[in-house]
């Protein structure tokens, strides 16, 4: 790894208030970054091919692709990460929620780390609301690390309405954090 990142974020100021598992989340702002080895020349960060903003009934396992794509070809790994407000400080999470259980203790997930996969399993109790998430993309190059990126998602549980095998919403013209 190099010894000298270049890290650039964007912070925003506010988070929409109807965020269920943050404390007063129209009072916490948001933060999404990149880093960049200095190492890499002519390296291009991955690009999100997804909306971060995801609708879901909670009557069937549903899921979201993530994914990411990198101009260069190079592997790409997922996993969960810290929400962060501004440069280094973390959301206040409201209680019985966390990093580990986004959607309560009894919210299942999973998140493939190969493919940036993301699946809410029903079968826990996800109440009706607003969910902050944040997922890391990590790029690599040959098996050298090129870059990191985290980047904000919303994922909205609403009643039922319609056949439990309508699959899951994805609306372009929303933003996570109105």
């Amino acid at each position: 790894v190099g010894t000298c990142p270049i890290e650039i974020g964007y912070s925003g100021c506010c988070r929409g208030s109807a965020l269920t598992n943050l404390t007063n989340p129209g009072s916490q702002g948001h933060y999404v970054w990149l880093q960049i080895w200095e190492y890499t020349p002519n390296n291009s960060s991955p690009e999100y091919l997804v909306p971060s903003y995801s609708i879901f009934d909670g009557q069937d396992v549903s899921y979201w692709s993530l994914t990411g794509a990198d101009p260069q070809g190079d592997s790409l790994a997922y996993s969960s990460d810290t929400i962060f407000s501004s440069y280094n400080v973390p959301v206040n999470y409201a209680l019985g929620f966390g990093l580990s259980i986004p959607y309560g203790n009894n919210g299942a997930y999973t998140l493939d780390t190969r493919t940036g996969g993301w699946g809410v399993d029903p079968s826990g109790f996800i109440p009706l609301g607003d969910y902050a998430n944040a997922i890391q993309v990590r790029e690599y190059r040959d098996g050298i690390l090129q870059s990191i990126g985290s980047r904000d998602f919303t994922l909205s549980r609403i009643s039922a309405v319609g056949p439990t095998d309508a699959q899951p919403i994805l609306n372009t013209n929303l933003s996570p954090y109105q």
